[in-house]
């Protein structure tokens, strides 16, 4: 921001506006995939000459982009690089300053929707929600196209009905009503995200895109021990292991008791059992079709939670900004001057953008 001079002044100019930022933060749900948690605080600026103080009469500000730019004083702007795009929220306008709330452009899909689909690809179904109910576009403007397509061509179809048309009794007399559903398009996309394993995700440049939970994946960044700002403390939490999955398909609305027809995987019952002398079944609802479908997300749910994988956060400088929720990361887990863990593979369950003081960003790592 330039500079500018507040009222009741001998016209002394101050150095820009900015007098508080959000501390940005993402994080995924710790057993349901699709369901994302976001956190942020507002953005404040200087209003000591009242350059903002019709800005609420005056301005349509609620709903339009916010966007979070980080760089150094030496740069100039169009080098600096975009970390954030929310929406603003509710503003404050006081004779000192002026807040912005940031919110999550997720939050935006908020809007009841009924929705109903059979044997579709689980992005398709996502992005028909999208440019169905909300001004939305299928192109590069409003997606990243390239990841979507490449997740679209890895995931199940999926059937969803939300509710019926009316249906004649066998007389032809009469007709039993049915009572539609009605839910957020954001809580039916979760769902959607659920049932293939994972998230919907927007990028730093407010596009949306999709990303898949693969803890297989090569390692993309290594972060160095001495990029490490935080004491190590890794936590090893045995209620995440599960023994053995029950999960649920072929959705039928019309039962109304169990719509589900259910597929249980006890494969490695016994070897945790062993291992942790506890039995510990977790039931996923899911949209998924059929039993293919069902044993596959069996396989892969096991495969995920069958051991107690250490979760450790860790600071890091901002040099880190391109890594994203649920990419795969090498930390070098040490001493100041031994090992300790040494290079431990790692999922990013959750980033924080720390941009007040000494700017840093903090990751949630899950070892894989």
């Amino acid at each position: 921001f330039d500079s500018y001079t507040p009222t009741d002044t001998q016209d002394q100019p101050y150095e820009g506006r900015l007098q508080r930022v959000p501390s940005i933060s993402i994080s995924r749900d710790p057993l349901f995939f699709g369901k994302l948690q976001f956190g942020g605080g507002p953005v404040t600026l200087n209003n000591a000459d009242g350059e903002f103080d019709d800005w609420g009469e005056t301005k349509d500000m609620y709903g339009n982009p916010i966007r979070i730019y980080f760089g150094y004083p030496h740069l100039e702007f169009s080098d600096y690089q975009q970390l954030y795009t929310g929406y603003i929220g509710a503003v404050s306008i006081t004779e000192e300053s002026i807040t912005f709330g940031v919110q999550d452009r997720r939050k935006q899909l908020s809007r009841d929707i009924t929705y109903n689909a059979a044997s579709v690809n689980a992005l398709d179904a996502i992005k028909d929600i999208m440019t169905t109910y909300f001004p939305i576009v299928y192109n590069d403007t409003y997606f990243d196209t390239t990841a979507w397509d490449a997740a679209t061509a890895l995931v199940e179809d999926i059937s969803i009905t939300m509710s019926q048309d009316e249906i004649p009794e066998a007389t032809g007399q009469s007709f039993i009503a049915t009572i539609n559903e009605v839910a957020p398009a954001i809580n039916v996309i979760e769902r959607i995200a659920l049932s293939v394993f994972g998230l919907l995700v927007v990028e730093a440049d407010g596009r949306y895109s999709f990303k898949i939970i693969d803890t297989t994946a090569t390692a993309g960044t290594t972060i160095q021990a001495d990029d490490i700002l935080s004491r190590n403390k890794p936590v090893y939490d045995p209620t995440e292991v599960i023994s053995s999955v029950r999960v649920g398909y072929g959705r039928d609305s019309t039962t109304a008791d169990n719509p589900f027809t259910y597929y249980t995987d006890t494969t490695n019952e016994a070897s945790v059992f062993t291992a942790f002398k506890t039995y510990n079944q977790q039931t996923f609802d899911t949209l998924l079709d059929n039993l293919t479908a069902a044993t596959a997300y069996a396989t892969t749910m096991l495969g995920y939670f069958k051991d107690i994988h250490g979760r450790l956060p860790v600071e890091v400088p901002m040099k880190y900004y391109a890594e994203e929720l649920g990419n795969i990361v090498n930390a070098a887990i040490q001493r100041p001057s031994t090992t300790m863990l040494g290079i431990k593979k790692s999922e990013v369950t959750n980033v924080t953008y720390k941009l007040s003081g000494v700017p840093t960003i903090s990751f949630g790592l899950r070892f894989t």
